[in-house]
């Protein structure tokens, strides 16, 4: 891969200088932009905010309208783009933007019919993103790598993999020949339920977990992806509900007659880790629990997926009914991390938001005492509806709009009622936010010159 002083791919100096202007800073005697040098360490108690690019829009634009970004990484003018090439086509084109000139342009393939949502996503690898085209029973993916011009930057696009987990899902169903039979399931119609992509340690997995389990297990269904990302090792993840030893003895007999009994009627993904260069990938689940069909509690729970010493996917699973609180699923709901742990964002049926730090740095003893924290001294007792959880580089915030404006609160875990408030308020009226990478944010304002990409980080 070019090092960032290589220019030789680089148009002309005036044509990059030119497009300095248009994207709205400088040109040195290098004939290159300088990077934007950000501190991106956590433990901070106060958020600030760099503007990268405003207006991404203007006129003088080559594109139409920008729906979406990726970062190549915190704090460079490097990025993929997802843009309208024009107002009257409104066709789809991937463009990467390299020190503020363009340096590839890839037009989209047609999107298949049932796509409802087009998700551009950052990789794991500077220069890397991935278009996720998604919809019921559909999902696709793309991949671009911008490395030199001579190299085309679609890497692969992925055959339509709606239909996984397939007949590998078997788990509906369930009738019986007679009480004292096991039952005999059979495969799912795995239209509705949830994917995503998800990389563990670089690699890439399609990921699909299902609404409800009819049992004491909850199942994750994950496939590698190949170089031209078809499935390839399929893996079924079961995660066995234990016996809370404080209360029983091992092998009592009436903890195993209630886990033949006990079923999740529910599974809500409600968040998944936005930062693919850790190599553990983590999801948010809300879990209703049901023992002979009588509701016995909500769980809040923690996945996190990493690979093994001969690098098979594997999985852990956190999970517990909060104290004093009952988690619910819906919005306002998300996930971040830090170095040492998991941030739950999520609402409770008691009214108003926590967030739930989970420790995942701790040891896998069997227990799960412990490893959930509500942060107290925040408050959420009436969240805005846009409240969002902020992954920063190796840390974490909340972010929301009110009044026109971006508020972030930057969290302090282990004294949260120390977390300070900042605001991003530029002279348009901010309409609302959305990710663009590790700590970079597409802000939209009440204006046609549309939005500015902003990076968020530790003040100094």
């Amino acid at each position: 891969m070019l090092s960032p002083m290589d220019r030789s791919y680089l148009p002309d100096a005036l044509r990059r200088c030119a497009l300095a202007g248009l994207l709205g800073v400088g040109c040195d005697e290098g004939d290159r932009f300088s990077p934007v040098r950000l501190d991106t360490s956590p433990n901070c108690a106060t958020a600030t905010t760099d503007v990268l690019v405003p207006n991404l829009d203007r006129p003088e634009q080559p594109w139409h309208r920008v729906r979406s970004i990726a970062l190549d990484e915190p704090g460079r003018l490097d990025f993929w783009a997802l843009v309208e090439l024009d107002a009257q086509s409104q066709a789809l084109s991937m463009v990467h933007v390299r020190d503020g000139a363009i340096d590839h342009s890839v037009p989209l393939p047609a999107l298949l019919p049932d796509t409802v949502e087009l998700t551009l996503r950052t990789g794991p690898n500077a220069g890397s993103a991935w278009l996720v085209e998604s919809g019921p029973g559909t999902f696709r993916l793309m991949q671009l790598e911008a490395v030199s011009p001579g190299i085309d930057p679609l890497r692969a696009v992925s055959p339509d993999l709606g239909w996984f987990p397939g007949t590998d899902a078997n788990l509906c169903g369930g009738s019986t020949s007679g009480p004292a039979e096991d039952p005999e399931y059979e495969p799912c119609d795995v239209t509705q339920w949830h994917r995503d992509l998800a990389f563990v340690e670089g690699q890439p997995y399609l990921l699909s977990i299902p609404p409800f389990s009819p049992n004491a297990t909850m199942y994750i269904y994950a496939g590698a992806l190949r170089v031209d990302l078809g499935v390839t090792e399929r893996t079924q993840l079961e995660f066995f509900r234990r016996c809370d030893s404080s209360f029983v003895e091992p092998f009592d007999p009436g903890c195993d007659f209630e886990l033949e009994k006990t079923t999740y009627p529910s599974l809500v993904v409600s968040g998944a880790q936005q930062d693919p260069s850790k190599p553990v990938h983590h999801q948010f689940i809300v879990r209703d629990r049901s023992v002979e069909g009588v509701p016995a509690a909500r769980e809040a729970v923690g996945l996190a997926l990493d690979l093994d010493e001969d690098d098979k996917l594997r999985g852990f699973v956190f999970s517990r009914d909060l104290d004093e609180v009952t988690v619910i699923p819906g919005a306002p709901s998300g996930l971040a991390t830090d170095n040492v742990a998991t941030y739950l964002l999520h609402p409770i049926e008691e009214g108003g938001a926590r967030v739930t730090r989970l420790r995942t740095d701790i040891p896998d003893d069997g227990f799960v005492d412990n490893r959930f924290e509500v942060l107290s001294g925040l408050d959420l007792l009436d969240p805005p509806e846009d409240l969002q959880m902020l992954q920063l580089p190796g840390d974490v915030a909340l972010g929301w709009v009110d009044e026109g404006a971006w508020n972030i609160l930057k969290l302090f875990p282990d004294a949260p009622a120390s977390s300070v408030q900042t605001s991003y308020a530029p002279q348009a009226p901010v309409t609302r936010v959305q990710s663009a990478g590790r700590g970079a944010y597409l802000v939209f304002k009440d204006h046609d010159l549309g939005p500015d990409l902003v990076q968020v980080r530790c003040a100094d």
